[in-house]
């Protein structure tokens, strides 16, 4: 049997050698922290951004290419034109590192790679999937090839070059991923920019993706439209609560000693230890001149007594 490649074959996984994954510091340390474990975008990967009109996609990418000075950048823009992006954006403070194509300059996506390769881009934002995918649709005879067409081209150039793509692509009505999904899972890391019309908070998440870090809603950014071309600001989950909820620490304080005292449900001494932290907890409910800041801490103080002297920790 010939094969057509020569390859390396099966390996030891302590002979395995190649350089691991480097990472894009953007200069905003809780972007960077949230992004990955490591800190930053992995270069060399290919990063999907989803997230329903107007939730800021566009916005954080101008603003990731204005504040990312060492590195050249591109934006094919295919929605909107690029003085558009550019007005909307002015105080950002484009640098000589910054470039942007749209439908006009770049009428086609091999018109736009020819122009990457020419300027040396090391940063790809293409502004849509979807859009930029017509392009084949034709040839390929369906969208969701047409699709596959763009992300292999996107892939190719990541492999060749070590350099980063941020693709974003369509949503549905209900925020969910427009198109094929296998697209996704071929993805690095998959970003979903959300607005929530129930309590008017606008954060990012990760997805089904990301490889380089934590997804769901365990790892959430938050943040706020800055006016006036100025991009956004970002908070953390904890910064935002704190912050614009003004929640107290009573509220955190509350949640936290209640899963304290329930991880000791299986404890041979657990139902008296409730008895008697419930007891006192009538004590002080019946003390008028006790305040609640002072009750949480009082509390605080006899679970870690009572955990002590019934030994529950043992």
């Amino acid at each position: 049997m010939t094969t057509s490649k020569e390859y390396i074959g099966i390996q030891n996984y302590n002979e395995l050698t190649g350089e691991e994954v480097t990472f894009l510091h953007t200069g905003i340390n809780k972007f960077d922290s949230f992004y990955s474990i490591k800190g930053g975008i992995g270069w060399g990967t290919m990063n999907y951004v989803t997230g329903s009109s107007g939730a800021g996609k566009t916005t954080v990418a101008a603003m990731l290419q204005s504040i990312i000075k060492d590195e050249t950048s591109a934006m094919y823009q295919r929605e909107s034109l690029g003085v558009q992006v550019r007005d909307r954006n002015e105080n950002l403070g484009f640098h000589k590192n910054c470039f942007i194509a749209d439908a006009k300059s770049c009428p086609h996506l091999d018109n736009f790679m020819a122009e990457v390769d020419k300027h040396n881009i090391r940063i790809l934002i293409i502004d849509s999937l979807q859009v930029v995918a017509a392009d084949y649709l034709e040839e390929e005879g369906s969208g969701s090839a047409a699709e596959k067409r763009v992300y292999m081209m996107l892939l190719d150039w990541v492999q060749r070059t070590g350099g980063i793509v941020l693709l974003i692509g369509h949503v549905n009505k209900d925020d969910g991923f427009k198109g094929d999904n296998g697209i996704i899972q071929m993805m690095d890391a998959h970003l979903e920019f959300i607005y929530d019309d129930k309590t008017g908070e606008s954060f990012c998440r990760f997805g089904q993706k990301n490889r380089l870090g934590l997804k769901g809603n365990d790892n959430r950014l938050f943040y706020k439209f800055r006016g006036n071309g100025n991009g956004v600001e970002f908070f953390t989950e904890a910064e935002w609560r704190v912050v614009f909820q003004r929640r107290s620490i009573g509220d955190y304080l509350a949640p936290f000693m209640q899963d304290y005292v329930d991880a000791f449900k299986e404890k041979d001494n657990y139902k008296t230890f409730m008895k008697t932290l419930k007891q006192y907890q009538n004590e002080l409910f019946s003390n008028n001149d006790v305040t609640n800041h002072q009750m949480l801490g009082l509390m605080f103080t006899k679970i870690s007594e009572l955990v002590e002297e019934y030994e529950l920790l043992k």
